[in-house]
């Protein structure tokens, strides 16, 4: 089973994110050899191309971490079963253009696609919002108090 995790907001602050609490997760549990991080940090080609290739042709690697920043479309991943998407953007749809950018092949019919989020935080509330239909928009004063 490969698992690619992607995060796609890149919230963009200096602080510990969820990607980095999620990389000790999986070093302290599967060890630093079972998974592969790109982020807007890695910005060499070759260490990009690298962690790509340990991924697609197996290594003990299961789980590749992408943050959407980082996304290109020389991003090619195989062998890809479960997708699951942290830390997402105000607007979900960039959730799916974030995933465009990238090829995923892989030999299994269905590709498995889970969104982590905090419940009862507003990271919730945009969801509901967005999967209800209701397109936010970036300026926050548009939205009302019984939103």
């Amino acid at each position: 089973m490969h698992i690619f995790l992607q995060s796609v907001a890149g919230s963009g602050r200096d602080t510990m994110g969820l990607g980095d609490i999620l990389d000790d997760f999986l070093r302290e549990r599967f060890g630093g050899d079972t998974f592969e991080r790109i982020d807007r940090g890695v910005t060499s080609i070759k260490l990009k191309q690298k962690a790509l290739n340990n991924f697609n042709e197996g290594n003990g690697r299961f789980m590749f971490l992408l943050e959407n920043r980082a996304c290109l479309t020389s991003i090619k991943l195989v062998s890809v079963d479960t997708i699951v998407i942290f830390d997402s953007d105000w607007n979900p749809a960039n959730d799916v253009k974030a995933l465009n950018k990238i090829s995923i092949t892989s030999q299994f019919k269905q590709i498995k696609i889970f969104r982590l989020y905090s419940a009862f935080t507003v990271e919730e509330k945009v969801l509901i919002l967005a999967k209800q239909g209701h397109i936010l928009e970036s300026n926050l004063d548009s939205i009302n108090r019984a939103t």
